[in-house]
């Protein structure tokens, strides 16, 4: 019987991942543990130098890792220690509701940072004024964005600003 981590990588495999993102996730999997894929904790130092791919790629690739929901960080970095990442299975069942280490103390359910309806209301504002200002050159509409939604990540700001991406109007 296969074990979570041959599991995780057979899938990692079979996905659709860029050939940057599966370099970095088959190198972070080295560090997984194989009991439930958690633990993993390499510097990007370490993963550049599994993957063989640059600094700025391998941070980029966490993130669309990250956003594309194959690995989720369960301890964010300080200046003390390293961002701690969980590898993802799709199709495994998530946990029990109120069953998590990130649960406060009295709420029975942990937020969902995908359903925040704060976080969705931001994103809603910032895809208006990217369509309405969309005449701006990019690099131009990105900063105006920088400025104007401080609290928007680098890739939501990405999807706004890149053309491809969004939907025709």
């Amino acid at each position: 019987m296969a074990t979570l981590r041959q599991r995780y990588r057979d899938a990692l495999w079979d996905s659709d991942l860029g050939k940057h993102e599966l370099w970095v996730a088959l190198a972070l999997e080295k560090f997984m543990s194989s009991k439930d894929l958690g633990g993993a904790y390499p510097s990007v130092e370490t993963l550049c130098r599994y993957s063989r791919l640059g600094e700025r790629t391998v941070q980029r690739s966490l993130r669309k890792l990250v956003q594309l929901r194959w690995i989720k960080p369960t301890r964010p970095a300080n200046q003390h220690r390293p961002t701690t990442y969980q590898g993802c299975l799709p199709g495994t069942p998530k946990t029990k509701p109120g069953v998590s280490a990130t649960t406060p103390r009295g709420v029975h359910q942990a937020p969902d940072p995908y359903r925040d309806p704060k976080r969705a209301a931001l994103l809603e504002s910032a895809a208006a004024y990217a369509k309405d200002n969309r005449h701006l050159p990019r690099r131009r509409l990105t900063n105006e964005l920088w400025d104007r939604f401080p609290d928007l990540k680098d890739g939501e700001i990405a999807e706004l600003v890149n053309p491809s991406t969004q939907e025709a109007a």
